[in-house]
């Protein structure tokens, strides 16, 4: 009879730049959810020790759970009251699988094999925010997806959501790691909280934090809807009825919004701005020590009039002979950035934004301390051709929203000429000063937005991409931020604007 060969956890080994090594407790147990756990502040993992796939997977996140969680009381970062203990303890799970997959573990295997189970329960009670954080926690598993399955069984739609929202958190994460490389971090960050990695996932969880406030609506199947029965998926899994009844996607970027929002509030009434629910604006400052190139979008091109004939070798080359020189100047533009903790944005980012659009003014706004107008809310890290010199001296961003309107309206007025394109950065959840997203609000900057042309994007890379297009004289497509695409899509009226779901 061959000997049952065991694997044990070996903690005792790993280093950190937040804590000194000490010993470890490690303890046996059988590979399924909710037995394995480990205790970073009291040294303790406990974690299966047979040889099977799964049994390697769950002692190897366990393991990393080690290597980077928080080894502090926990209660430090749920202080900040930035992030809920469990949405940052669902983000954390993505985090830790992220790192795994980076070593090389394939994490389709792992599984119980009885998500799907859990994702009936929560389709079938209703349980919204259980199922957000669930789909969370194991998004980029093989559990991940039975647990979709499970709830594509009784709500195909929040199926479809909670789908969308591990895309997400995916998304983010893996943006973080590239963008400012520091995702794993162990390090005491500048703030003196530790580990440093660790703020990416609290940013996350206040971003899960506003979803599970607002689960998806079912909408009332209408005649026609059954006499067709049939629909057509895009890539995102929104849905658009075809066959007799056919409507239109709300969320169509080609859709005029116009005659949505005049239906929610008409364009003379100004009581939807509600400036009193608004932060004030607290104007920090940032040292601009770095020169940008291009300053100002200043460049020199050719030209066939002028004084002096500084390219005349063109006389030969040029059928237009364009041997003078003309200045001009690049669009420049206005990039306002919402730095709430659904967002992300690093030194690199600002460089590539003045890349795309040089002489561009691009400031970061996020209500750090709940409305009250102590913190600075609002920073500007490039202006007149000088920006931000590192990641270093970025200013602290990452609570919650609470003056979008009065920072889109400052951004706005920066406009020098009708053509100065504004991009304005963000996922469209806006919320009260020290409160939660308010869909009123939403269809304020909605209407302010359209009103001014300003262009939304979801993230950096995005604004980079219009600012090329732009100056380039090529269109660009509008297309809405999420939930700003779903306060259109859900509101029919005034009487619907306290009732708003995502």
């Amino acid at each position: 009879m061959s000997k049952k060969v065991k694997q044990i956890a070996e903690p005792n080994f790993i280093t950190r730049r937040d804590r000194e090594m000490g010993r470890w407790t490690v303890e046996e147990c059988a590979p399924k959810r909710g037995e394995a756990y480990t205790d970073p502040i009291g040294r303790r993992v406990v974690a299966p020790i047979g040889t099977s796939e799964l049994d390697r997977l769950i002692r190897a996140h366990e393991l990393m759970h080690a290597k980077i969680s928080p080894a502090d009381d926990w209660e430090q970062w749920v202080n900040r009251a930035i992030a809920t203990k469990d949405s940052m303890i669902a983000v954390e799970e993505v985090r830790v699988n992220m790192a795994l997959t980076q070593l090389g573990f394939d994490l389709s295997g792992l599984t119980d094999n009885n998500e799907d189970a859990d994702g009936e329960y929560c389709a079938i009670h209703e349980q919204w925010d259980a199922a957000v954080r669930f789909a969370v926690g194991t998004a980029g598993t093989g559990g991940g997806k039975k647990f979709l399955v499970g709830v594509r069984r009784h709500n195909k739609k929040w199926a479809d959501a909670l789908a969308k929202i591990q895309k997400r958190v995916l998304k983010e994460l893996a943006s973080a790691e590239k963008k400012r490389n520091n995702l794993y971090s162990t390090r005491v960050s500048r703030s003196g909280i530790a580990p440093e990695g660790f703020l990416h996932v609290e940013r996350i969880g206040e971003y899960i934090d506003r979803l599970t406030e607002h689960p998806p609506q079912e909408e009332a199947p209408t005649q026609a809807d059954a006499t067709s029965g049939e629909t057509e998926s895009d890539d995102d899994g929104d849905t658009t009825k075809v066959g007799v009844g056919s409507t239109e996607k709300v969320n169509d970027p080609t859709k005029d919004y116009k005659e949505v929002l005049r239906e929610i509030v008409p364009m003379n009434d100004d009581s939807w701005r509600n400036m009193g629910e608004w932060s004030k604006l607290v104007w920090g400052k940032v040292p601009l020590h770095r020169v940008a190139n291009g300053k100002l979008g200043r460049k020199r091109v050719a030209s066939a009039v002028g004084k002096n004939p500084r390219r005349i070798q063109r006389l030969l080359t040029d059928p237009q002979m364009r041997v003078f020189d003309r200045v001009q100047r690049g669009s420049g533009g206005v990039v306002l950035i919402d730095g709430s903790g659904s967002m992300t944005l690093s030194h690199k980012n600002v460089l590539r934004i003045l890349e795309a659009s040089p002489g561009a003014i691009v400031a970061i706004y996020s209500d750090m301390d709940e409305g009250k107008g102590e913190k600075p809310n609002i920073h500007i890290l490039a202006k007149d051709g000088k920006m931000v010199a590192s990641d270093k001296e970025m200013p602290r961003f990452g609570a919650g929203n609470g003056c979008d309107l009065p920072a889109l309206e400052w951004a706005i007025k920066q406009r020098e000429r009708g053509s100065t394109p504004v991009v304005w950065v963000t996922d469209g959840g806006v919320c009260t000063a020290g409160g939660g997203w308010a869909p009123r609000l939403a269809v304020a900057c909605i209407k302010t937005a359209q009103k001014h042309n300003v262009l939304c994007v979801e993230d950096a890379d995005e604004a980079v991409d219009a600012l090329k297009k732009l100056n380039s004289r090529k269109p660009v497509e509008r297309k809405w931020p999420e939930y700003f695409r779903h306060t259109i899509e859900n509101i029919g009226g005034m009487s619907k604007l306290q009732s708003v779901g995502r």
